[in-house]
């Protein structure tokens, strides 16, 4: 993740300079941080629902995983302090001492063994946390201060893989159920829930927290305007304001706010929909959709200039990039030729599925994307949703049209086999499913020599970029912004350092 945080305070836009902010204030314990989100988590705060955001704004405040990466994408020591492979089929980690969930609940092995538990259970197997890590066997307390957690085949990357994996207070779940626990939820974060509200949702500081808060706590409101949620920065009501837009770098520099600029380890793409026949069964129909994109325009003329165009389903920053491969140039002739060829010369029409507002100037890229498609002949009615039946919608795979709106993300994992598996045959639902490149995946997984399976990463983004499952638009942006007085904000693989911030 490549972040920029830059103090907004030219008076000409084209003359924005990314500087290295100064991170220097004395801790604030009385203030609350209000933050403006386009949502709250969509089943509340279940921490198993979901890695993605919004959702995870909230629930990295509430929850801590095993392994972190921290901001140049190295995995650190988080609930787990060490880690040993223990035979082919296991991983033994060494637990974090002293550290209790805010109900007051010690955490140990235990806690572990319980995650993984629920997560095998048939309630477990439909979160989306689940997705992420579906070859595990189960977990064993070796003492309340060692784990040690089996797979059903040699997964190398454990440790990265674990990154995705909450760990609630297992007590507390088992009282409550899923259902009760998301509205009563309980880590060992930073932050607790105090207060819920349908558009809100209050959290206060768990000082005796191992990442103890500088903050007294946190208010999330759901403000599903991008607009809004710059007028409430700019008015004081908010004090951070998540998923604005490029627009809004020069509103914010002309009223002497802070923007984070932030690359994600995701790629924003418009992914087809492969589980019914539609045209874009045909390899060349989705290579000529992409063809027709220009790109570089978009990113410029939307976007502000600042990312990428991707040449693959992950960014250069994660493992398993394949520096050799290049983008598709915008080439709408080459386009129309690959249209005639599978006998659409005359073009056709099919419908997107989205939701707009909580990605940057999404309404406008699609519209952008809408008209390039159609100068080679290809309508796409554009058909928007609200975020969260979006989101519940694609996650279940009842989504009515031929393609829909999707970030291909390597975080939490940083791993590209991350990305590729969320749109392989080995996720469920499906929606694209090409067998011959199963087998690579699956090697890749268990590849125990690390140069290896580099290479067989790389050998799996080649091929995805030629089988072309969806449009790669874009290397995603991601726009906070920021109050003066909030210090020491960082973004690290989308994980907000709640307990390290500040607020004068």
């Amino acid at each position: 993740m490549r972040q920029i945080c830059v103090w907004l305070v030219s008076a000409a836009f084209a003359a924005l300079s990314f500087a290295a902010p100064v991170w220097c204030a004395d801790p604030e314990p009385s203030k609350t941080l209000r933050v403006a989100t386009p949502a709250l988590p969509q089943s509340l705060v279940n921490p198993f629902r979901t890695i993605a955001p919004p959702s995870i704004y909230v629930t990295t405040a509430i929850f801590d995983t095993l392994t972190r990466f921290d901001h140049d994408g190295n995995l650190q020591p988080w609930l787990a302090t060490h880690w040993q492979r223990d035979g082919k089929l296991a991983w033994t980690f060494t637990l974090r001492q002293g550290v209790t969930f805010s109900n007051g609940e010690p955490f140990d092995a235990t806690a572990v063994v319980s995650a993984i538990a629920f997560l095998k259970s048939p309630e477990g197997v439909v979160e989306g946390v689940w997705r992420e890590m579906p070859f595990l066997s189960k977990a064993e307390a070796i003492d309340d201060n060692t784990v040690r957690i089996s797979t059903t085949t040699p997964v190398p990357m454990l440790p990265r893989i674990v990154a995705a994996l909450p760990i609630p207070a297992p007590k507390q779940w088992e009282r409550l159920g899923v259902a009760g626990f998301a509205k009563e939820p309980v880590g060992t974060g930073p932050f607790k829930v105090t207060g819920r509200k349908t558009t809100a949702l209050s959290l206060s500081a768990f000082t005796q927290s191992w990442r103890k808060p500088k903050l007294a706590g946190l208010e999330f409101s759901v403000v599903p305007a991008p607009t809004s949620r710059v007028s409430g920065l700019m008015s004081g009501v908010f004090d951070v304001a998540y998923d604005l837009g490029p627009d809004d770098l020069k509103t914010l520099q002309d009223n002497g706010q802070i923007a984070v600029v932030t690359i994600t380890n995701s790629v924003t793409g418009i992914t087809f929909f492969l589980k019914n026949p539609s045209p874009f069964s045909d390899q060349r129909v989705r290579q000529a959709a992409n063809l027709a994109i220009n790109r570089q325009a978009i990113i410029d003329g939307l976007l502000a200039g600042t990312t990428s165009v991707p040449s693959q389903p992950v960014t250069s920053t994660t493992l398993g990039y394949n520096p050799s491969l290049k983008p598709y140039p915008y080439d709408p002739a080459r386009a129309k030729a690959l249209l005639a060829e599978a006998g659409f010369a005359k073009g056709f029409k099919f419908k997107m599925e989205t939701s707009v507002g909580y990605a940057p100037n999404d309404a406008a890229v699609f519209q952008q994307v809408a008209q390039d498609l159609r100068a080679v002949g290809i309508q796409m009615d554009i058909v928007t949703l609200p975020v969260t039946e979006f989101l519940t919608r694609r996650g279940n795979g009842t989504l009515q049209a031929e393609t829909f709106a999707a970030e291909w993300p390597a975080w939490p994992t940083l791993d590209g086999l991350r990305a590729v598996r969320t749109h392989s045959c080995l996720r469920e639902p499906v929606w694209y499913c090409n067998p011959s490149v199963t087998p690579l995946i699956e090697a890749a997984l268990t590849e125990e020599n690390e140069p290896q399976a580099v290479v067989l990463r790389q050998q799996i983004m080649e091929r995805f970029r030629e089988d072309a499952p969806a449009i790669f638009l874009f290397d995603a942006p991601q726009f906070t912004g920021l109050r003066p007085g909030v210090k020491n904000y960082r973004e690290d693989a989308n994980l907000v350092n709640y307990h390290e911030i500040t607020l004068q």
